[in-house]
């Protein structure tokens, strides 16, 4: 077996917020309420494509986040390593995250399928359920999701108030046809974070700040294990002295 070791996230999974907020959000908090989340998110998929690797069961339940609200991706069960002609074949997934090529004949699939999913997150995380919830078993899932329309989306309550750059970005995410997806192309998760969605952000500071983060939490790892390693020797010549005077009790008897 492989065990993967992740650093503690103290802010829970996204599916926890979903559970215990409401997202039928005003306009204002289009970026606001979790912004950082999405944004990790797609930062976390470009790092992860440009190992050459598909998560292929992004949900909010595999979205930690940290106490200071940063996206952190969990199992990576069924994460596969993308062929050298830049597919996977293999059927694998949650099906109502689940983009809609998997579902097809050959279940030839790449990057892209991770960007639908990341789409029904954001679709999730807004409205508060999942578009798809109610054809979770259903045979007719992929039809379902093949003419899910730009206005059963527009539709959608909790959506009814955001920018039309969150609906324009949830529209691109959720199309049905990989090669028409944002993220889809050549520019993969850069074309994503080049969304006027998230023109607010400054992709390179993030990078930074998150790298600072990293910098800061080696340098407290490195303080507590030199305070460990002082106890340790403390404790250890407090026994050798215990055993000194043992000794020499032993010797005067």
């Amino acid at each position: 077996s492989v065990l993967r070791l992740h650093r503690y996230a103290g802010g829970g999974s996204s599916s926890d917020d979903e559970a215990e907020c409401s997202w039928s959000v005003p306009s204002h908090y289009d970026f606001g309420l979790l912004s950082l989340l999405p944004r990790s998110t797609v930062a976390a998929l470009e790092v992860l494509h440009s190992c050459g690797f598909i998560h292929r069961d992004l949900k909010p339940e595999n979205v930690v986040l940290t106490e200071e609200g940063q996206a952190k991706l969990i199992d990576f069960g069924i994460a596969a390593e993308v062929s050298a002609e830049g597919q996977c074949y293999q059927r694998s997934g949650t099906s109502v995250y689940m983009a809609p090529e998997i579902s097809l004949k050959g279940h030839a699939h790449s990057y892209a399928s991770d960007f639908y999913s990341f789409g029904v997150l954001i679709y999730e995380l807004l409205v508060g359920f999942n578009p798809f919830i109610s054809q979770a078993n259903s045979r007719e899932l992929y039809a379902v999701k093949k003419s899910f329309s730009e206005k059963e989306i527009a539709r959608a309550n909790g959506l009814n108030k955001v920018s039309g750059d969150c609906m324009d970005i949830l529209k691109a995410l959720l199309q049905h046809d990989p090669s028409k997806r944002l993220g889809g192309g050549p520019g993969g998760a850069e074309d994503v974070m080049a969304h006027p969605w998230f023109k607010s952000v400054d992709w390179t500071k993030m990078e930074k700040d998150e790298v600072d983060r990293q910098k800061d939490v080696v340098e407290q790892q490195k303080s507590r294990l030199e305070e460990a390693h002082k106890a340790l020797e403390k404790t250890n010549g407090e026994l050798s002295e215990a055993h000194y005077d043992l000794q020499v009790e032993k010797n005067a008897v």
